[in-house]
């Protein structure tokens, strides 16, 4: 069983260095930093179950960051980041047509967070601002739409600087690269404890994107040492295949979501800012 990309298409008029893209109903949602500055844009898939024609994106008021990490929660749009003008993490949320103001995450900050929904929670994945060092925060949303955050607390034994997470078999999936190195290391977490993290033979690069498809668990990456993509699947977490190239498509850090068994991919090209899609299916 493998996946097999299509030739990439560019996403007309688009462009930043890191999108954030996820599946929400029928369609996909994107959001992203504007490529000669920190402003935050959103634009969905325009056709049910297809992600190659996007609509025009919007500016999403008053929110900048870098990296922005998007998930759905309750059939709710999540969003969180980092200031762009420091560590501070902030979440907001899609009521359509609008975003909500963004809240503060009290007490926590980052560069890059990671998010899903997780059990009847959000839950944060993030490198701590001074240091290597994983975290974890778990959120709720309360009736007014404030958001609460609890259970804050050091991942034990594991450092990185751009963790990936995904929900896998019931478990929170973490992927990430050693904090000194390339070296690809995985994980997984149950609801209260993290497995013993183990090495991914023969492969590694610095920031991995994940997501599942039918029993499987897909992670792309660009090479440790060039912007050439690598596609690889696994059955549990643990044992993965060989990697593949993905022939003719290169960046820095991808963007994955699963819709209706399908693996779409979102990226800036290797050379310039301009986003381009392409998707897969197992085969």
């Amino acid at each position: 069983m493998a996946l097999k990309f299509q030739p990439a298409r560019q996403i007309d008029g688009q462009s930043t260095s890191t999108p954030a893209l996820v599946a929400h109903g029928t369609k996909l949602d994107m959001v992203y930093s504007d490529s000669h500055s920190s402003q935050m844009w959103f634009t969905a898939s325009k056709n049910r179950f297809d992600g190659w024609d996007w609509l025009k994106a919007q500016q999403i008021p008053g929110q900048h960051t870098s990296i922005p990490a998007l998930t759905v929660f309750n059939d709710t749009l999540f969003m969180v980041y980092s200031d762009a003008n420091s560590s501070q993490l902030w979440v907001s949320y899609f009521d359509d047509p609008e975003w909500s103001d963004a809240q503060q995450i009290p007490g926590q900050g980052t560069s890059v967070p990671a998010i899903v929904a997780y059990q009847d929670y959000l839950f944060l994945v993030y490198t701590d601002s001074s240091s290597s060092q994983l975290w974890q925060s778990q959120g709720v949303q309360n009736d007014d739409g404030s958001m609460k955050w609890s259970n804050t607390k050091h991942i034990e034994g594991q450092h990185t600087s751009i963790p990936a997470i995904t929900v896998f078999n019931g478990r929170v999936l973490m992927v990430y690269s050693d904090a000194n190195s390339a070296q690809l290391w995985t994980t997984q977490y149950d609801g209260t404890n993290w497995s013993t993290p183990s090495q991914i033979p023969g492969q590694s690069t610095s920031v991995p994107a994940l997501t599942v498809v039918k029993e499987y668990v897909v992670m792309v990456y660009s090479g440790a040492h060039d912007s050439q993509f690598w596609v690889t699947i696994s059955l549990d977490g643990v044992n993965w295949q060989n990697p593949r190239q993905i022939d003719g498509q290169h960046g820095s850090i991808p963007a994955l979501a699963t819709l209706e068994d399908t693996v779409w991919m979102t990226y800036s090209d290797a050379n310039s800012s301009q986003l381009w899609v392409t998707s897969a299916q197992l085969a």
